[in-house]
């Protein structure tokens, strides 16, 4: 843009020539017109320079003249196109034969809204009641009697000029206040649906530690009497073997409980190093009970995964989880590929042939699943990963599937690509870093043989409010050979100690009872026998449930259920055997 480009520019609008000139005489005053030049200097505020050359210089403007009003209106019109619109225009009230002023004036504003008009007439043909009725009342106009003063020309156009300036920049300024209330608004909405995000998962593991308490509370019991009925049985028959597998099924659910909470609460996961191959083999075994006959699995493993630092049973159900959506993807029928490789990922393209952005340079596994159904679009693929965004029918789908897939992967310094093109199909590749260490010993429990437990004599109090769990403890500890005293909720566990202060050796307490919570019986223990031996149990996620466990206070033992008969006995064996501590509780 020039410097001419941003002076002010003034229309002048009149039938008379020597008006024209008139007015490009008061705008172009030289350094003999000193009363001009001073008027103009005490409006534009500069009053401290008071120097020869400030008070001889004129007032920049660009002049422009228009005989008649439809001539005025072109130009406000070719004005306005150029980007260049008129600051002020000057206008008669009587331009015979074409339009007289007002109904110039209202045409000039219906191009620019904002044009500043004066009105010059000799005349008094209408009253400003009569033009405020036709025009409206604004504050964009004003009435200049003829004949004018030179000075009064001046000091109005100089003071129109700062108006326009101003209201300009109040203008660039309330644009500039709207676009920052948009972004904060943007930002606040942003928040808004994160907190709700966070609020939504709360309520998750909230509603995932009640349900876990319950689910594992039954589990235990699912264990408990599975374990006692094989004990009358011969191993080698098959009524053995086939219970073994309901233990195997219970173990199992136990880890996937395991995994929602760690899930709902996002902890860490407990990684050990294995072999990448690990985590296939574990994911496989509940992958093909789930396809039906008409899917092909194609499983593709390379003779050299790597070992990676993982959470088995996480990565497994990430794994699971990928394989669902890709048997839901194909529904009837088709094909379903899990691949595993090694994959170097550089800096840049150049240095290895492959970067990916979300990942750090170095060598990954890369465990791949592909299927042959219907793929997604990429509003679809844009989202697939949002908590609780689902594409399945009400009931089929939490939307949490590919969300714990992400998480997963993220909590290993991995990431998740999905490729899809719609009609064909979807992969998904699951990257985690390699590690160069030895892969970590794996202890294989044979859950149809366990450890053979421990037994004892000493007495012991039970606290447990379910019935069955509390049927299947005393009965798994009066056959290692122990005395118990069992109580059904808080209230009866603090009755049954009073009762039984001397006899009591150890207590078993639940953490969640009716009443009085497990934390209040070990409380109630402190102050009457602090040389007490505790062990609590529970099928809730302690570290995730505020109500019912202050996690600031000193650790006490605890196992989560379900428990098996063979690790509760070692447990209590365990404790016993151990030098008396007093426990602060």
């Amino acid at each position: 843009m020039n410097i001419e480009s941003t002076k002010p520019r003034i229309l002048i609008i009149d039938d008379n020539p020597s008006i024209h000139e008139d007015f490009r005489k008061i705008f172009t005053v030289d350094a003999s017109s000193q009363s001009l030049a001073e008027a103009a200097n005490a409006f534009f505020g500069d009053d401290d320079d008071s120097s020869e050359e400030s008070l001889q210089k004129p007032l920049e403007v660009d002049l422009d003249s228009a005989y008649q009003g439809e001539e005025a209106y072109r130009k406000t019109i070719a004005a306005m196109n150029e980007g260049r619109p008129y600051t002020l225009a000057f206008c008669d009230m009587r331009m015979p034969p074409g339009w007289d002023g007002l109904t110039t004036i209202e045409h000039l504003w219906k191009a620019d809204p904002n044009l500043q008009v004066v009105i010059c007439s000799a005349y008094s043909d209408n009253t400003w009641a009569d033009i405020s009725k036709r025009l409206g009342r604004s504050d964009r106009l004003l009435i200049l009697k003829k004949p004018f003063d030179n000075a009064e020309v001046m000091q109005l156009a100089v003071a129109l000029i700062e108006k326009r300036r101003l209201i300009k920049a109040a203008s660039i300024k309330q644009v500039e206040l709207e676009t920052m209330v948009q972004e904060r608004t943007a930002q606040l909405e942003q928040r808004d649906q994160a907190l709700r995000q966070k609020q939504k998962l709360e309520a998750i593991g909230s509603l995932a530690g009640g349900v876990a308490h319950e689910f594992n509370n039954l589990l235990q019991a699912i264990g408990g009497y599975t374990g006692f009925a094989m004990e009358a049985m011969n191993p080698d028959e098959q009524p053995y073997e086939d219970l073994t597998h309901v233990l195997e099924a219970t173990s199992r659910a136990s880890a996937i409980t395991g995994q929602l909470l760690s899930f709902s609460r996002q902890q860490p996961p407990k990684k050990v190093v294995c072999s990448a191959q690990e985590i296939i083999d574990s994911a496989m075994v509940l992958v093909k009970p789930l396809l039906s006959s008409a899917i092909e699995l194609n499983v593709e493993t390379c003779s050299d995964p790597g070992n990676v630092s993982a959470d088995v049973n996480l990565l497994s159900q990430a794994l699971l989880n990928l394989c669902i959506n890709a048997r839901d993807a194909m529904e009837d029928s088709g094909k379903l590929s899990i691949r595993l490789n090694r994959e170097t990922i550089g800096w840049n393209e150049s240095e290895s042939g492959n970067s990916i952005a979300d990942l750090k340079p170095g060598e990954y596994v890369v465990v791949s699943v592909a299927d042959t159904g219907g793929g997604m679009c990429e509003e679809v693929a844009n989202r697939i990963f949002e908590p609780f965004f689902s594409t399945k029918e009400v009931g089929k789908g939490t939307g949490l599937g590919l969300s714990m897939v992400f998480g997963a992967a993220q909590d290993h310094g991995g990431c998740v690509r999905v490729t899809t093109d719609k009609g064909v199909g979807s992969t998904f590749q699951l990257y985690l870093p390699t590690v160069n260490a030895t892969a970590d010993a794996i202890v294989s429990v044979d859950v149809g043989k366990p450890e053979q437990p421990s037994n004892g004599n000493e007495t012991i109090l039970v606290a447990e409010d379910d019935p069955n769990v509390r049927e299947i403890t005393i009965r798994s500890l009066t056959n290692a050979g122990y005395s118990v005293i069992d109580a059904i909720d808080g209230n009866d566990a603090i009755e049954k100690i009073d009762l039984n202060l001397d006899e009591i050796q150890f207590a078993l307490i639940d953490v969640v009872m009716p009443f009085k919570n497990g934390r209040e019986v070990a409380q109630h223990l402190a102050r009457v026998r602090p040389d007490m031996q505790i062990l609590f149990c529970s099928g809730y996620d302690v570290k995730s449930s505020k109500t019912t466990w202050d996690t600031k206070s000193p650790k006490l033992p605890i196992l989560s259920k379900p428990i098996d008969p063979a690790t509760l006995l070692n447990a209590i064996r365990e404790m016993l055997d151990a030098q008396p501590q007093e426990q602060p509780v």
